[in-house]
């Protein structure tokens, strides 16, 4: 074997990954087995073990081998693995009975067989310690799938499965993670560094090569029988346990199962497993056993997993959570290397070779299902009953402000009706041109005076904030479900029935009528031609019309169209949307500014309804219910902005509050004053009956008291208490 090893080493100092000089070894090793001494006595007796009775050959092949027994090859091999390595079966029953059970080495496990050829080449180690390290005989029972040999060990030797838990012999010592040092792992990885290696003990239980188990080699056979023989021989270890166990791949019996498409054992391990974490575990490339059956294209393994009651019992939370699994997003190489895109399940379905939604039934039958049980409430509970109860709220708010300016409910009532903008440029005017009479579009804006500007800025600012606001009102909620859809929008197109395309349709038809109504009230508002009634009735018009061309059309083909066009118009929308909330916190920052204690006639109740929209699109981007941006830099830009948002919003209420307060205080204290001077006067009156006008006129200036209460009749810029 001296030329066999020269050719090795030369091979091996070629060889470029370790892969390869790992193959190279494996050749080399066997080749050494098969042609030990030992191993040619093995050979020579199979045949004798299969055709004749012990009593003929068994005390002749002890006399020959009893040399070799407490003998160890280069890889740690033992008679034991050489009689299974040759396929004698019937001989290893013989010697596991005999006397010289012990060192025959049955129980034994194989050594490092790097060791002997590191002091001669160089290895280059990738946290592995060998082939056949920790390997026993019952993994290579397992790994020939011999049922009879490995009942049998696991009754013999249960210690075998046992004794990586309980800390005897081998196991490996440390695995190192590649994929932590380029991702993010919470704040463990901020504290161990983010480019340093993290080295954890990954694995257990008794394993070799690469740290594989007696269970996953098990399940990777697909012999559930044998699953459960392998559980039963560790009863102090439950398999969710056993299911946290990974390799230095970091693979557990559950990637496992999935990687070999093996169906039986994956059914009794979805129904054993019962913690979802260990179904949430991700390998060293960031896949869970969900995504790597996505990414594998294995549909049927797919949708054994997706349609089980563990999978299900997650999928209640938004529409977007059957689609994107929670938590199983995978990231792969944008264009160039550069940048990174999420990809969800379906996509890779499509990227595993299913490119045609109608052939693909799995995806089909999984958003409909899950649709009709779970997407309609979770629709209901997170998107339209919260805009529904800030819209009404609003109403009321803002109908409570026209009625304190107009006097009139009916008036109040129609300006709710013109979409939220007639009632607030009403109540801006009237409130402004009390305080502002001089205020006047036909003059020049630079020949105001300085008030003049200023009031003229607080009426634009009422204008675009009240635009905003009230388009806000209607598209907030359906960009975020159309958001939901945008990365299915090929399974979508397919998948809607007039329930669902109802759901997707009619808010993209009430917003454009709400826009209409906004755009017309806005308009006619600002040329003062129509009255209140008449937007109301032209609002109710538009809505109307646009329901009325709504129910013409078949829900499935419009919902397809809608979806379409709002797929290419959301590219366009994020930096518009980016735009909104920069201004949208200029407008707060404005409107901090100039309410405060700022008009004493105009109550800002418009900034508490402000405070409402700001807080319910916080509640959405802050809580990840909804991605109104599908990059994730620009999302989070939008999620600290809403956090800014909440955080202005309620400084400016709390200032609202102080306003109020210190204007009540005001005001308590005038009346009391009013009625102090009241009851001075009435004194004064009884004791000056006979006094004289003029002495009477210089008695109230020396008090102070108003004309009235002397009796004196009053002036026409005085106001009676």
């Amino acid at each position: 074997m001296a030329s066999g090893e020269y050719e090795l080493r030369v091979a091996m100092d070629r060889a470029t990954s370790m892969r390869r000089k790992r193959e190279l070894l494996h050749r080399y090793n066997m080749a050494v087995m098969h042609a030990s001494p030992a191993m040619e006595v093995i050979k020579s007796f199979r045949e004798r073990s299969e055709k004749e009775p012990t009593q003929n050959w068994g005390r002749e092949f002890v006399e020959r081998v009893r040399s070799f027994m407490p003998v160890v090859g280069a890889a740690g091999d033992r008679l034991a693995h050489l009689c299974l390595f040759a396929g004698a079966e019937e001989i290893f029953y013989f010697l596991l009975g005999s006397e010289f059970c012990d060192a025959f080495g049955a129980s034994a496990a194989m050594a490092d067989d790097l060791t002997p050829w590191e002091s001669r080449m160089n290895f280059e180690r990738e946290g592995d310690v060998g082939l056949y390290t920790g390997m026993t005989c019952l993994h290579i029972a397992i790994i020939q799938g011999n049922n009879r040999l490995t009942h049998t060990l696991l009754d013999k030797f249960p210690e075998l499965a046992l004794r990586g838990l309980e800390g005897v012999a081998f196991k490996p010592c440390r695995w190192i993670k590649r994929g932590e040092a380029e991702t993010w792992r919470g704040w463990r990885s901020l504290l161990r560094g983010r480019w340093g290696h993290s080295n954890i003990q990954v694995n257990l239980m008794s394993s070799f090569d690469l740290g594989n188990t007696t269970m996953s080699l098990a399940v990777c056979r697909g012999d559930q029988v044998l699953c459960e023989r392998v559980a039963a021989a560790m009863p102090d270890v439950t398999l969710d346990d056993m299911a946290r166990q990974q390799d230095c791949a970091g693979n557990t019996i559950l990637h496992k199962v999935v990687q070999f498409r093996k169906h039986d054992v994956l059914r009794w391990l979805l129904t054993v497993v019962s913690d979802r974490r260990c179904w949430e575990m991700e390998n060293n490339e960031g896949l869970t056993p969900l995504t790597l059956a996505a990414i594998l294209g294995f549909n049927d393994v797919l949708h054994s997993m997706l349609t089980t009651s563990l999978y299900c019992r997650s999928i209640n939370l938004d529409f977007a959570s059957h689609v994107d699994i929670c938590c199983d997003r995978l990231v792969m190489s944008g264009r160039g290397g550069q940048g990174k895109q999420p990809i969800n399940l379906l996509d890779c379905s499509v990227l595993a070779g299913v490119e045609n939604y109608q052939g693909n039934l799995l995806v089909q039958e999984f958003v409909k299902e899950n649709w009709r049980k779970y997407g309609v409430k979770a629709y209901l509970k997170l998107v339209l009953l919260p805009f529904l109860l800030v819209t009404i709220l609003a109403h009321v708010l803002f109908a409570l402000r026209a009625h304190e300016v107009q006097r009139n409910w009916l008036n109040a009532w129609a300006n709710n009706c013109t979409a939220n903008v007639t009632y607030r440029l009403e109540c801006a005017r009237e409130s402004y041109s009390e305080t502002y009479g001089r205020l006047s579009w036909t003059k020049n804006f630079s020949s105001l005076s300085a008030v003049d500007k200023l009031g003229a800025a607080v009426f634009v600012y009422e204008l675009l904030a009240t635009g905003i606001c009230s388009f806000w009102c209607f598209a907030f909620f359906y960009l975020a479900l159309l958001t939901y859809m945008r990365n299915n929008l090929k399974f979508c197109l397919r998948s809607l029935d007039w329930r669902s395309s109802f759901i997707v349709v009619f808010p993209a038809f009430l917003g454009l009528g709400c826009g209409v109504t906004f755009l017309a009230a806005f308009i006619s508002r600002l040329c003062e031609r129509e009255t209140l009634e008449l937007d109301f009735l032209r609002s109710s018009a538009v809505l109307l019309g646009s329901l009325a061309v709504f129910l013409m059309v078949p829900f499935r083909y419009l919902g397809r169209i809608v979806l379409v066009v709002c797929d290419v118009c959301l590219d366009a929308l994020a930096p518009c949307l980016t735009l909104f909330l920069l201004s949208a916190l200029a407008f707060s920052l404005a409107s901090f500014a100039l309410s405060v204690n700022l008009f004493e006639s105009s109550v800002p109740y418009s900034e508490i309804v402000y405070t409402l929209f700001y807080v319910s699109l916080g509640y959405f981007d802050v809580l990840g219910k909804s991605s109104l941006i599908a990059e994730t830099r620009t999302r989070w830009i939008g999620i600290i902005l809403a956090i800014l948002f909440i955080f202005l919003n309620c400084l400016i209420f709390l200032a609202l509050l102080v306003s109020f307060m210190f204007k009540a205080f005001s005001n308590q204290e005038q009346q009391a004053q009013a009625r102090h001077s009241y009851v001075q006067a009435q004194i004064l009156l009884s004791l000056g009956q006979h006094m004289t006008l003029p002495a009477k006129e210089k008695l109230r200036k020396i008090h102070r008291i108003p004309r009235a209460a002397m009796g004196l009749g009053m002036s026409h810029n005085e106001v009676i208490y």
